[in-house]
């Protein structure tokens, strides 16, 4: 039997702590140092450090570069298992009450986790808690933050995540770690979407979730980051609601919400495939999605460039190429 799980240096103290930090790395050792840079330079000094190596093939590259760091974090390396598995690895092996989440590509600003320890010793009742960043990199929306173009409004429970009123960004989450434990941990099956996956049923366990509005990340847009793929984006997010409607047991009215949902999400990924074939010149499979895409969202601006597209298609795609980007 092959082995999973390794610890590569010993665990130097069996001491308790508040925070557990944990972050999964996966072809992002080029990152890893500003990722870890940002944890030790918090202001909030209780916490330990969980790097998992998710079988990555640039292995050699990323521990050259931890060897700074070997004294100060747990560094656990296995066999590859997706974003969900590498961090249920670090959630299993950690000892702090609370888990700090942080993609490897992403930062903190120095301040996250002492104003997330003031909210929890402030209100006790909560089980989760996320909050704002800031996008950077080499992309039109560096500058913007997470919540200006996925806003969080109103109380954060199943209902408004599955509306996407409430959007939960990954890498400025605390949550308790035994919620995460007994709502059953992400599921390393989705690659796309585990995130959501997991709030949502914690959500559904009337687990309380809050968010503060303030900036305490830094969100690293790169061709690598999954991110990046809008359509496998949506198809997670589809597909999640899609288990979950039949897995757990949800009100008629709510079913009815999570299908309107899917047909979103489904309306986008042909949205977005309508663009890309566009720019394949493949006109008419490219109406034909954009069709698809209308039926759902009824925009004058959708039917009038299918209506360009069947009369100047090649026309269309100059146009499409340097004013439609946002249609």
């Amino acid at each position: 039997m092959k082995q999973e799980l390794v610890l590569v240096q010993p665990q130097t103290s069996v001491a308790p702590c508040f925070f557990s930090v944990i972050i999964p790395t996966y072809k992002t050792s080029r990152y890893i140092c500003d990722a870890l840079d940002s944890v030790f330079a918090q202001t909030f000094k209780d916490f330990e450090v969980i790097v998992i190596n998710d079988g990555t093939p640039d292995t050699l590259e990323l521990e050259r570069r931890l060897e700074h760091y070997m004294d100060r974090i747990i560094y656990l390396k296995q066999e590859n298992q997706g974003p969900g598995g590498a961090r249920n690895t670090g959630i299993r092996r950690a000892r702090g009450e609370f888990i700090a989440l942080l993609d490897s590509d992403d930062q903190w600003v120095p301040g996250h986790l002492a104003e997330m320890f003031d909210v929890i010793r402030e209100n006790p009742g909560l089980d989760l808690i996320y909050a704002d960043a800031m996008n950077f990199g080499d992309s039109k929306i560096a500058g913007s933050t997470s919540m200006e173009s996925s806003p969080s409004n109103g109380i954060a429970d199943f209902e408004s995540l599955i509306e996407s009123r409430c959007t939960v960004f990954a890498s400025s989450v605390v949550a308790r770690r035994n919620v995460l434990v007994e709502a059953g941990l992400f599921d390393k099956n989705f690659i796309y979407g585990e995130d959501y996956d997991l709030w949502l049923r914690v959500a559904h366990r009337g687990h309380r979730i809050d968010y503060l509005r303030k900036v305490h990340s830094l969100h690293r847009i790169h061709s690598d980051n999954l991110t990046a793929d809008v359509i496998s984006s949506y198809q997670g997010q589809a597909d999640v609601l899609k288990k979950l409607k039949t897995q757990l047991p949800v009100s008629e009215s709510l079913k009815a919400k999570m299908e309107r949902e899917i047909e979103a999400c489904e309306a986008f990924i042909a949205l977005e495939r309508g663009k890309k074939l566009i720019i394949a010149r493949q006109y008419k499979r490219a109406i034909s999605e954009l069709k698809t895409a209308n039926n759902f969202f009824h925009r004058r601006k959708l039917s009038l460039a299918m209506l360009f597209l069947r009369a100047a298609p090649g026309l269309s795609r100059y146009v499409y190429i340097t004013h439609w980007s946002k249609i």
